[in-house]
């Protein structure tokens, strides 16, 4: 199995996703859930869990302890070519007139069905959770019973499979996979989770992010008039990218290398027609599999030509869809067009034909440049923008992409009567059908002005508002983003007091505010869903208590997070901030700090601060406050290595949220004590002066601690 954790898989997050989703699409759609989805739940860095949930039915015993720990087991294999009782009956058959071999037993031909129709049965992907880790859990609910395994890694790489827990479960059945995701590969999953799970059919129920939808296609896939966009071969649920420049040549033979360059989509694939590697992350570009893309490429063109085609022919569907399907083939798939339907390819009609009249009365039309123009192009992503005449914003501020035209009613024009005459004149152009919206569903920026001084200024409308909502916490760019304007409060609310958007010029309070949603996020608290902002300037000063039914945030957060300190969470956070003095020891902890030791029974770790620790308390007794000091950070640090990232990052929070006496925490006043007692700890020595005492003069320091201790007493 340990060639999972090195060289199988080179995308391995993808490889996990793709593995334990498709062996759950392959068993609903084996017993008829076809179109039941999938639940996905990727992990997060609060729960680093990846959990897959198929509802299928399930595995027995035998059938998990087999296929999850071994290479190459699979229960997708098709018939048993040994089988006796297949055996049998292809010798019954053949006996008779016109009998022919390959009969099977009805358990065989089961087999043979599931196996033509699985996208997987390498027998590979059911282990894949190995490359994240030693162990994963297999939930197994079949025939009524509900069985929990732990597959783990024995120190020889080999896999084992132990049941953990057996009850009965009634009707339910299916299988759940878990996988414990490290922390630095969380957000792999993700990303590559957008780009896998789109292909799938149904798409999966998943946490975290929405799923764009597959492009409507025809018979044999579908094309995307997108030159960044890849071509995918589609293989049951998985995708699998297409390499054009395997296939130049025989692309090239066929008439169809150049349009498919500028060009992306996918193909459709029956399972198992073409060959792909072992760990299923690219096809195989063997001449069969060649010959049978360059089929599918062409049949998905030919597709296209006849619906383009039947529907110019026919004249069904609006003007505008006829004539982007002609433009398509014309200048998309470099496909010459009859004569007759020259007209329709087109890439760009005038909006005024002599059958309107030959002129416009109630508006002007113009291009994202803002300029006045007659011609619409034919696109899929034109769109025509109806501006509203009430809207006294200037037409420059509004942020256009390449094919919007904004349609600007004339004065003493409404818009109502600009768009009757557009409808009209879209009619008679044979452009009826091209998308209509308003003007207000783009993006408008204040244009820049020229100050009296030569520099540029931008207006902002949020300058002259005092009462904002706290939005965003980016802390890079324009704060002003961060914040939307808002009445003020009726009900009591956290609220910061801002100055250019910012608390007393600093900008660390949106990390504060982000990393406190998270924290109530961990322990179930319902954080507010608005936080406000006042703003305070020099002309117009705010002040705490000019401000109804508000809680200054600090304030109020204390008080929000004050429930969780049990005692349990207090210990916790005490052992964070004894584990985190590391830097101002009077030992050299740093370096030991950047070269942890595995446990307290490494010998590296033996050779340094427990031997020390060790010897002073030979010297200086068990309860002597520098023994005590060093025994209570040692236990820290054993303690703390049970936590997991996200874990420390929220005791952090914690721990700068409610500090100690003069906002210092105990260790850090434990040792300001030490170090005022026995001011001699902090000398370093050596040529460098790089080392601690403690690291060259041992007995002479518990000599100097000792004559202290006398001297004072």
């Amino acid at each position: 199995m340990g060639i999972l954790r090195s060289s199988l898989y080179t995308r391995k997050a993808l490889a996990v996703l793709r593995e334990y989703s498709s062996n759950g699409w392959d068993a609903h759609r084996m017993y008829g859930l076809a179109d039941v989805p999938l639940k996905i739940t990727l992990p997060t860095s609060m729960r680093p869990t990846f959990i897959c949930r198929d509802f299928g039915p399930g595995m027995s015993q035998d059938d998990v302890l087999y296929t999850y720990t071994q290479y190459g087991a699979s229960t997708k294999r098709g018939a048993d070519p040994d089988c006796p009782d297949c055996a049998e009956i292809d010798g019954i058959a053949s006996a008779g007139p016109g009998a022919s071999s390959g009969a099977y037993c009805e358990a065989c031909r089961v087999a043979e069905e599931v196996a033509n129709r699985a996208v997987g049965a390498l027998g590979i992907g059911s282990k894949s959770a190995f490359c994240m880790g030693d162990s994963f859990t297999v939930t197994s609910w079949h025939k009524g019973v509900k069985s929990v395994y732990v597959a783990a890694l024995d120190k020889s790489n080999k896999g084992t499979m132990s049941l953990l827990h057996r009850e009965d479960c009634g009707d339910d059945s299916g299988i759940e996979i878990k996988v414990a995701i490290p922390s630095n590969k969380v957000w792999e999953f993700e990303r590559e989770a957008r780009g896998l799970f789109r292909f799938m059919r149904p798409q999966p129920e998943i946490n975290l992010i929405t799923l764009e939808p597959l492009p409507d296609g025809l018979e044999n896939g579908y094309i995307q008039q997108d030159d960044q966009s890849d071509w995918m071969g589609i293989m049951g649920c998985v995708p699998y990218r297409i390499d054009l420049d395997q296939m130049e040549e025989a692309l090239t033979e066929a008439g169809i290398w150049e349009p498919l360059q500028n060009l992306g989509g996918g193909i459709y694939i029956p399972i198992g027609e073409v060959e792909f590697a072992a760990p299923r992350e690219e096809l195989q570009y063997t001449d069969e599999t060649v010959a049978i893309l360059v089929a599918k490429f062409k049949a998905l063109i030919q597709d296209y030509l006849d619906d383009a085609l039947s529907t110019l022919r026919s004249k069904a569907g609006s003007g505008w869809a006829r004539r982007h399907k002609a433009c398509f083939l014309a200048h998309g798939l470099k496909i010459p067009l009859p004569k007759n339907y020259g007209e329709w390819s087109k890439q760009s009609v005038d909006l005024v034909v002599k059958e309107s009249g030959g002129k416009v009365i109630s508006f002007d039309m113009r291009d994202y440049k803002k300029e006045v123009c007659h011609r619409l192009p034919v696109a899929a992503d034109t769109r025509l923008l109806m501006h509203d005449p009430s809207d006294k914003r200037t037409l420059k501020g509004w942020s256009l992409e390449k094919h919007d035209r904004m349609i600007v009613p004339r004065e003493g024009f409404t818009m109502a009567t600009a768009q009757t005459e557009l409808e009209a004149l879209l009619l008679a152009a044979s452009l009826d059908g091209v998308g209509i919206g308003l003007l207000t569903t783009r993006g408008w920026y204040p244009p820049a002005a020229k100050s009296s001084g030569g520099r540029t200024s931008y207006y902002n409308a949020k300058h002259k508002q005092h009462t904002f909502r706290l939005i965003g916490h980016c802390q890079g760019g324009t704060l002003s983003e961060n914040w939307e304007k808002a009445k003020p409060a009726q009900e009591e609310h956290p609220y910061f007091i801002i100055n250019r958007f910012m608390v007393r010029g600093q900008t660390g309070f949106y990390d504060t505010v982000l990393q406190d949603r998270a924290l109530a996020m961990t322990y179930g608290l319902t954080f507010p869903a608005d936080v406000y902002g006042y703003k305070s300037t020099q002309k117009r000063p705010i002040k705490a208590e000019d401000i109804e039914n508000g809680v200054p945030y600090m304030t109020w957060r204390k008080a929000f997070f004050a429930p969780l300190l049990t005692m349990k969470l207090k210990a916790e956070v005490r052992n964070l901030d004894w584990s985190q003095l590391f830097g101002s020891l009077p030992y050299n902890l740093e370096r030991q700090h950047r070269r942890p030791a595995k446990d307290v029974e490494d010998v590296n770790f033996k050779r340094r601060l427990p031997a020390t620790v060790a010897l002073l308390t030979t010297r200086l007794g068990p309860k002597h406050p520098v023994v005590r000091y060093f025994v209570a950070y040692l236990a820290a640090r054993k303690a703390v290595r049970g936590y997991t990232n996200s874990r420390t990052k929220h005791l952090r929070t914690i721990s700068r949220m409610f500090p100690g006496r003069n906002k210092r925490n105990a260790p850090q006043c434990a040792l300001d004590r030490i170090l005022a007692k026995y001011p001699m700890l902090t000398v370093k020595v050596g040529s460098d002066n790089d080392m601690h005492i403690f690291q060259t003069h041992l007995d002479l320091v518990s000599d100097y601690i000792l004559g202290i201790d006398r001297a004072q007493n």
